[in-house]
């Protein structure tokens, strides 16, 4: 008989955030309560709370404004202060998208009551049914703790103003504004929700094997725009008139003057930094492709302190809260010390004491039951990450205990938090309940899951391509002989390691490695470093990207340039077989390229995904059940959203 994975059938826990149910695969209960770092959402960059207007009605009951940032807190949203920018947004293009991120909020928040209406016994509590209860209040006793300890101790006076103002000379001046011409190349056909979250990743350069042929053909146009105006001297102006499907055209792309917050984020970032007369990457957008020019911006305008005095009070009052607070919780551990032993998680005994906050005492076996995210890739243990989550817990039991001991804890809001933190242990018993039959999967089955659903499997398989940059350390203090020397040694080395993987494949390499890696196609960059780390670490640094790592990070332009035109011709390389792009040379570093794309059908590459074909397998077949339960459950009539 086939042995199930280890964690077939446990604990597939939900975790309820701003943009709807997410599942998050763990043993047992996998959202560890508290896990946003303690200070840095809501209560101390926001007055913000809410106002008792009515947003929602369900059959199981009613929300208000003030009860959906509390359900956004203790669910971890990303955002809890979604409402506040909803109400405050300026553009009509701005307020849609938030109004859509909220309303995602509200059903998953009309979901837990539909499923948690189901449930009935205490059953569903468990054995840790009291301390999770009490961790999904954390966020509430924290916000609680917040307005009524510090805040009474915070003021801003008017000297601290003036002190700010004048010191600060971008704050009296009017917020930075730009000007550009754009051309538009628009494209009917819509992309979907795989190439839209990669036009995300990439602030609008995804490669090209991500897009739709329609997107591909109208960047390939756009392309061409700009070797007309570069090469040929097409003004750009003309360029507009002649090719561009915005409204700007017949003005020459020209748009008047705007600040952050006008468009778009990917048009924004490259309209700031295009310089006057320069042009922006040819980058993808809403609705098509698009070219930016830089022009001339006029002056900023000085702004008196009768006009931004409200603006500097604010934050210098949120500046003192959050310095407050730190004091505040700093006099608390040193009265209750934490202990947090997250780092002998793995070899002490099953009920060993791993976590000590004031009352709160939990044993390695509930520590590893309510925080098993720290279980990654190939069972590794994160245990620098398991040291944040308990120590954030530790704080916040601080501050519940603080709040009990002051009577704070009658506060009407914990007493909402309450019943809320019962109703999301509900919901989160029958999604358990229902799904838990359909995720026993041998590694058989896990297989055949990766052959036919390819789409789920696309972010795991998805090809990728590795920069490895060599640079040489000091070269200043280097004479020119020597510096030839040193370059000549490092090409060689380069060479040499290239040319030994040239004829090697990744499957080869995978069936020997030991420990399972996230993507084999990193696998030949990683060996490669290492050959380099040992021959030349001397007088080398050595770095390495994957296309997953943001290539904003790269420390020089040209070599961000040189690597987005390799990852915008990728599938190219690919499909001649070159897998080593030419090495390019720089004064005093060396680019390599690595291009593969490797078949993870075969028994050794896919031995080194196993885990993560698990996850997603998981990932998706819970989905599919929501989607059912959804239906089920919540149609759109049993759901009134009543937001203004």
């Amino acid at each position: 008989m086939a042995t199930s994975f280890p964690l077939s059938g446990r604990g597939c826990r939900l975790l309820l955030v701003s943009h709807g149910l997410v599942l998050v695969l763990a043993a047992g209960n996998v959202r560890a309560p508290g896990a946003a770092t303690p200070g840095e959402k809501g209560p101390l960059v926001s007055p913000y709370r809410g106002s008792p207007t009515l947003v929602a009605r369900a059959p199981w009951g009613e929300l208000t404004e003030a009860q959906l940032y509390l359900y956004m807190i203790m669910s971890d949203a990303k955002d809890p202060l979604l409402v506040e920018s909803y109400l405050k947004a300026q553009s009509e293009t701005q307020r849609k998208e938030l109004r859509g991120q909220i309303e995602k909020v509200i059903r998953a928040w009309a979901l837990t009551q539909a499923l948690a209406s189901e449930v009935s016994g205490g059953e569903y509590l468990g054995t840790l049914g009291d301390i999770r209860t009490r961790m999904l209040l954390h966020p509430i006793h924290e916000l609680v703790w917040i307005d009524r300890r510090l805040m009474p101790q915070v003021k801003v006076v008017e000297q601290d103003v003036w002190k700010y103002y004048s010191e600060r000379p971008e704050i009296a001046l009017e917020p930075p504004r730009t000007r550009v011409r754009y051309i538009l190349l628009h494209v009917d056909a819509p992309l979907p929700d795989e190439a839209v979250a990669a036009v995300k990743e990439t602030h609008g350069l995804p490669p090209n094997d991500a897009l739709p042929p329609e997107w591909v053909e109208a960047r390939k146009r756009m392309e061409g725009i700009v070797d007309e105006i570069l090469t040929e001297g097409l003004p750009f102006d003309e360029a507009a008139r002649r090719e561009s499907d915005a409204p700007s055209a017949m003005e020459g792309g020209l748009i008047p003057e705007f600040e952050a917050g006008s468009f778009f984020p990917e048009f924004e970032k490259y309209a700031f930094e295009a310089e006057p007369g320069h042009l922006s990457p040819v980058f993808l957008g809403p609705g098509g492709v698009y070219l930016l020019r830089g022009e001339p911006v006029r002056p900023r305008k000085p702004i008196p302190l009768e006009t931004v005095e409200g603006k500097i009070r604010e934050k210098l009052y949120f500046e003192q809260l959050r310095h407050r607070y730190q004091h505040e919780l700093g006099r608390l551990r040193r009265k209750n010390p934490i202990v947090n032993r997250a780092a002998v998680i793995d070899v002490v005994e099953p009920r060993a004491r791993i976590l000590r906050a004031d009352r709160l005492d939990l044993s390695r076996e509930e520590v590893w039951e309510l925080f098993p995210g720290f279980v990654t890739e190939g069972f590794a243990l994160r245990k620098w990450w398991l040291q944040r989550r308990l120590a954030q817990t530790g704080d916040l039991e601080l501050l519940a205990r603080r709040n009990e001991r002051e009577g704070w804890d009658a506060d009407p809001r914990l007493a909402w938090a309450r019943g809320m933190a019962l109703t999301i242990l509900k919901a989160e018993w029958e999604i358990q309940r229902r799904t838990r039959p359909r995720l026993r999967l041998t590694p058989a089955e896990v297989s055949q899951f990766f052959q036919d659903n390819p789409q789920a499997m696309e972010k795991i398989a998805k090809p990728r391509f590795s920069l490895i940059q060599v640079h040489l350390i000091d070269p200043q203090s280097l004479g020119e002989p020597h510096r030839r020397w040193q370059m000549e040694r490092m090409r060689k080395a380069l060479e040499e390691a290239r040319d030994a993987h040239t004829s090697r494949t990744i499957e080869q390499l995978a069936a020997e490695w030991p420990v399972p890696q996230a993507n084999p196609a990193t696998l030949v960059p990683v060996a490669i470093e290492r050959e380099l780390r040992r021959v030349a670490a001397d007088a080398f640094s050595i770095l390495r990207w994957h296309s997953a790592s943001p290539l904003s990070d790269l420390p020089d332009e040209d070599t961000r340039v040189k690597a987005l035109y390799v990852q915008a011709t990728f599938p190219e390389w690919v499909a001649k077989g070159i897998r080593f792009p030419d090495i390019d040379e720089m004064e005093t570093r060396f680019n390599l390229f690595y291009v593969d794309q490797p078949d993870y059908r075969l028994p050794a590459t896919f031995r080194l995904i196993r885990f993560e074909v698990y996850r997603a397998a998981v990932q998706t077949i819970t989905s599919r059940a929501l989607r059912e339960i959804r239906t089920e459950r919540l149609d759109d009539g049993q759901l009134e959203i009543l937001l203004p």
